[in-house]
């Protein structure tokens, strides 16, 4: 039998009557508020929040369902004029609607276009001050969401324990572990192209001067040496690389590049607007061109993304902990997406290798060292040995950047190395990179779609690489 809602009248000074909806807003029935971690989860992301968050009245509907909100809250949400307003209402509200409200409001994201939100929401782990949540030195859980704004605010390398034991086993095994030891370690070869000449149609990569930052802050606690070079012309970088070649990297045990511009897996622009074949720029260092930095590790990143193909994503349904590893729920693809056919991928340019071996394989040539008599040898290795190149995204699609966080990718690489570099080889630290900048979410304009974006990266490493901070 149908009743109607129960009028009842404060027995305090008052003679106005109210309903039991409104006296639960009020919190006259002891009505907790939410607890104080989540209220923080909520303010760090608030801005994301407000920015991304879409189907306000598909959410504001669940939590009037589950009775999160009142028909009194929905009005009040509803009399706003914008959705900006609308949503920063709902987010004023929400901490005030008890412990149950931030989970109600994260299932409620999950359920509509907002699924990176909830994620958003989730985070690692459960600390009583979300400053430090996600930036443990000394655990590998990664930020939920990314970008993560409440983590990398300083470049801080965490450092090795010179008397670990494992530390000290891994730097006695040359037969497995590159040689990490000098001091610098290596050269650093900052490229950031961020003003493209008008003729080339470029627009300026407002937000990448961050990247430098970071990179530069890292790179000099990893004790490296660094330099930078900004807006380079084909000629210009050109005569920098082979300058770079020619330079005597005796005293060094590796050697970086970071190439930040347009372009794409294969290739980036310079600011003239022509276009340079990564392979040949990794050329530069290879065993032949480059004798002094053979058989040691050469290291390559290129931020090279375009606004050309957009990845939607698919969505993966993963059962519990102990459960099957995932099922993929197929998705439509959009039209400018059908390249893609079978689920089968393109083969993408990487470094040349013959099918038959020029020379005897391993073949050592046994040498005297000139300040002892300890035994040596040389052996020969493939030219292109020793050679790591990361990019940005997968061939033909997106990279992502902010103007106040910097691109998902090099600031993926400084958290990852600042965080990890300690204790994780190269191979271990761009794995948590591609994890991280995998996470990530993102809508262009007015479009209401969600966008992803996937690093990946190629090697002819031969060994384990270990940046051995501090040590």
């Amino acid at each position: 039998m149908f009743r109607p809602p129960i009028a009842v009248r404060r027995k305090w000074p008052s003679s106005h009557t109210i309903h039991v909806d409104e006296l639960n807003e009020e919190g006259l029935f002891g009505l907790r508020e939410m607890e104080g971690r989540h209220r923080a989860i909520l303010r760090f992301n608030h801005v994301r929040l407000v920015e991304d968050m879409v189907d306000l009245p598909g959410i504001c509907d669940r939590l009037l369902q589950d009775g999160t909100l009142t028909w009194t809250i929905l009005d009040d949400i509803n009399a706003e004029i914008t959705r900006t307003n609308k949503v920063r209402k709902l987010l004023e509200i929400i901490p005030k609607r008890g412990p149950n409200a931030f989970s109600s409001f994260k299932s409620a994201l999950a359920e509509t276009a907002n699924v990176h939100l909830a994620e958003l929401l989730d985070p690692p782990v459960e600390p009583d001050d979300l400053d430090t949540a996600g930036n443990s030195q000394h655990s590998d859980t990664l930020p939920r969401g990314w970008p993560s704004y409440h983590v990398d605010k300083e470049v801080n390398v965490e450092q090795c324990n010179p008397s670990d034991p494992e530390i000290l086993k891994l730097q006695q095994d040359s037969e497995n572990v590159y040689r990490m030891r000098s001091s610098p370690r290596g050269r650093v070869l900052l490229i950031n192209n961020i003003h493209f000449k008008k003729t080339s149609l470029f627009p300026s990569r407002m937000g990448v001067e961050l990247d430098s930052i970071g990179l530069d802050l890292l790179f000099q606690q990893l004790d490296f040496e660094v330099e930078h070079h900004v807006d380079l012309k084909f000629k210009e970088t050109t005569e920098l690389l082979k300058s770079e070649s020619l330079r005597d990297h005796s005293k060094y045990d590796s050697f970086v590049l970071f190439f930040n511009s347009y372009g794409d897996n294969s290739y980036v622009y310079s600011v003239d607007g022509k276009k340079m074949e990564i392979n040949e720029l990794m050329s530069h260092f290879d065993g032949f061109c480059c004798p002094t930095l053979a058989g040691k590790p050469k290291i390559f990143f290129f931020l090279n993304g375009f606004l050309e193909k957009m990845d939607p994503g698919v969505l993966v349904r993963y059962e519990n902990q102990y459960g099957s590893a995932g099922n993929i729920c197929s998705l439509q693809s959009p039209t400018h997406n059908k390249s893609i056919t079978n689920g089968k991928a393109t083969n993408s340019p990487g470094i040349n290798i013959t099918d038959k071996p020029t020379s005897p394989a391993h073949k050592r040539t046994p040498l005297k060292c000139r300040d002892d008599d300890t035994a040596s040898w040389m052996e020969r290795i493939p030219t292109k040995a020793d050679i790591f190149c990361g990019v940005s995204s997968i061939p033909g699609y997106s990279t992502f950047r902010t103007n106040n966080f910097g691109s998902w990718y090099i600031q993926a690489i400084i958290h990852a190395f600042q965080t990890y570099a300690h204790k994780d080889d190269l191979a271990r630290l761009v794995r948590k990179v591609n994890c991280l900048v995998a996470k990530g979410s993102s809508r262009i304009a007015e479009d209401k779609n969600i966008y992803k974006q996937m690093p990946m990266f190629q090697s002819s490493l031969r060994k384990d690489l270990y940046f051995f901070p501090g040590i």
